[in-house]
C-alpha cells in the first residue's frame, strides 16, 4: 500500500503522460490503488448525494482514467462499481 503522499505523486505523473505512454508497475498499482479507494469512500458519497453528474465529469476529463486499459483488474472493478448508476466508463 503506497502513502497518500506517494499515491498523490504518482498519480501526478500520470495525469502528464502523453496518451501513447505505457504505465510501469509502480504507476499501475498506483491506479489500482486509486481506483480501489475511489470505489470505496469518493464514489459512494457521490452516488448517495445524487452528484452522479460530478462523477460522470471527473470519469472524462481527469487525464488518469486514460490508462485504465493498462490495469484490467481496476478497470473491472470500476465498472462493476459504477453498474446501475448510469455512468459510464471513459
Amino acid at each position: 500500500m503506497l502513502s497518500p503522499e506517494e499515491l498523490a505523486e504518482l498519480i501526478g505523473e500520470i495525469q502528464e503522460l502523453p496518451d501513447d505512454s505505457v504505465l510501469n508497475e509502480r504507476q499501475k498499482a498506483a491506479l489500482r490503488e486509486n481506483v480501489e479507494r475511489f470505489v470505496s469512500k469518493s464514489l459512494p458519497a457521490k452516488v448517495a448525494s445524487g452528484k452522479l453528474d460530478s462523477v460522470q465529469r471527473f470519469l472524462r476529463e481527469d487525464r488518469r482514467w486514460r490508462f485504465l486499459s493498462q490495469v484490467p483488474e481496476a478497470r473491472a472493478r470500476l465498472a462493476a462499481a459504477l453498474d446501475g448508476t448510469g455512468i459510464e466508463l471513459p
